[in-house]
């Protein structure tokens, strides 16, 4: 994806907007002030939603939500042979790249991991807001309970994967030519043994110092 090497995919949270719930009202306020369900998609670079995880209030941080879902935990007992892409809301692991503290990236290495790092993880941005926009649902308040609230977003997303594999045509703004150059390659090999008891840090400084 965008030239980066060994992406098994891109995640990002989204929130979904509802109404006020009567019960524990005050968890499912997010950092803008409006209640909502925090809802984790991991996306690969066609769009496809491999992992969605739909049931903490908007006051959850997308870091709590991935440390505990079954994706996250599966990942540290058993790291898969790439890395997830991530924003900076999210820790450096083995298995999952983060982009480098605003201004840190000084060197033309660091520059070029910090662009290319962005531009494939541009693709889970995309995702969402393709989701939204063919379900106006997940754009407006939903009157409903979160409980059924969560299950309309599932519903959305296994529709939207459904209507991607059938190249059921939208309306979107935003040019997919930029992610068209992944490599379909390039996870074939051997994934790299030093790699196996390094920190994220550590391996993101590998890549740093290693792509071209």
């Amino acid at each position: 994806m965008a030239r980066f090497p060994r992406v098994i995919g891109a995640i990002d949270g989204t929130h979904c907007r509802i109404k006020k719930p009567s019960i524990n009202e005050n968890v499912y306020v997010n950092r803008k002030g409006f209640h909502s369900i925090n809802v984790m998609l991991v996306c690969d670079w066609n769009m496809i939603i491999n992992n969605c995880v739909a049931k903490y209030p908007g006051g959850s941080h997308d870091a709590f939500i991935l440390h505990s879902s079954a994706l996250g935990q599966a990942f540290e007992r058993n790291p898969p042979n790439g890395w997830l892409l991530g924003d900076s809301g999210y820790p450096s692991k083995r298995w999952l790249l983060t982009p480098l503290a605003n201004g840190a990236a000084q060197s033309i290495e660091e520059r070029r991991y910090q662009r290319r790092q962005i531009k494939a993880r541009n693709v889970i941005e995309r995702c969402n807001g393709v989701l939204k926009q063919r379900f106006r649902c997940l754009r407006k308040e939903m009157q409903y309970s979160p409980d059924k609230a969560c299950l309309i977003i599932q519903a959305c997303c296994v529709l939207h994967n459904i209507a991607v594999r059938s190249n059921i045509p939208i309306v979107e703004d935003s040019d997919d030519s930029d992610d068209s150059d992944s490599d379909s390659d390039a996870g074939d090999d051997d994934f790299p043994e030093r790699y196996r008891d390094m920190t994220g840090n550590q391996i993101r400084q590998d890549i740093i110092d290693t792509l071209r």
